[in-house]
């Protein structure tokens, strides 16, 4: 969907939650901040979606850092983990299942939604599994947890969980080198794909083959500017607009442009 604005109108928005729900399939980060939490990832794994189709949502960054979209790659790496059985300890697994029940994710709200996520949401001891077993005896029942085994009521809790995810979700992760990351999920029946273009970097530095900027252009650039920093450090420049021809011969300019260019030239494809 394409929507056209009058000239020169931007609209800025604090929570693209309500965006995502009524299916808007790509954010641009340009901030440096992050501007996708998990919630939003949330709010895109529980939408309906087109009938008959994978609902995809393509995530970019256009600024200089990978900050964007950090919330939601730790959220995706974490199901990765649980879907691989990663020998992961049961601590770091209830962290992950905390932040799923803090966001409501869809995939864990079902009957024990409510006492889980009270659970987790206060510190797992050993007077928060008392009070558990107390006021949901069924759920503490289904994760097996007993008298004789109250040393590893954590991990008991934890492997509980980690099978409750399993059930609901299925995520597969592909590389493709001039694109990124395409995350595949299945979420409560529904597939999913989510695109992190560049894997979250900058765009414009990732891909090769003449689609991102050179390293080549760049780092003389970078190098120009670290070369006018030091000249600002060192010496003395009167305040105002100097006029650069006074200070950059057109003959050296173009002499360098033109080694740049020789050393990056556009490949040559052949049938």
């Amino acid at each position: 969907m394409v929507t056209l604005l009058v000239a020169s109108t931007v609209l800025a928005f604090s929570d693209v939650s309500r965006l995502i729900r009524n299916g808007i399939d790509t954010i641009v980060g340009s901030t440096g901040y992050s501007v996708f939490s998990s919630r939003d990832l949330a709010e895109f794994l529980e939408r309906s979606g087109p009938v008959g189709e994978t609902d995809e949502l393509v995530l970019i960054s256009s600024s200089s850092k990978d900050l964007e979209f950090r919330h939601a790659i730790d959220l995706l790496h974490a199901l990765l983990k649980i879907q691989a059985r990663a020998p992961v300890p049961g601590k770091v697994r209830l962290g992950w299942f905390a932040a799923f029940y803090r966001d409501a994710m869809s995939f864990v709200r079902d009957d024990d939604y409510v006492a889980v996520r009270d659970l987790l949401a206060s510190p797992t001891g050993e007077d928060a599994f008392e009070a558990f077993r107390s006021t949901a005896p069924g759920v503490a029942r289904a994760a097996g947890m007993t008298d004789e085994n109250q040393a590893s009521w954590q991990e008991c809790i934890a492997d509980f969980l980690t099978q409750k995810v399993l059930r609901a979700v299925s995520i597969r992760k592909e590389i493709r080198p001039d694109i990124g990351s395409m995350y595949h999920l299945v979420v409560n029946g529904r597939a999913k794909r989510v695109v992190l273009l560049a894997d979250g970097l900058v765009i414009n530095f990732f891909a090769k083959h003449e689609k991102g900027v050179k390293t080549e252009y760049i780092d003389p650039i970078v190098t120009m500017q670290v070369l006018s920093l030091v000249k600002l450090s060192t010496n003395a420049v009167a305040l105002g607009l100097h006029k650069m021809d006074t200070h950059l011969r057109v003959e050296d300019m173009r002499a360098f442009w033109n080694v740049v260019n020789e050393n990056c030239r556009p490949l040559a494809l052949h049938d």
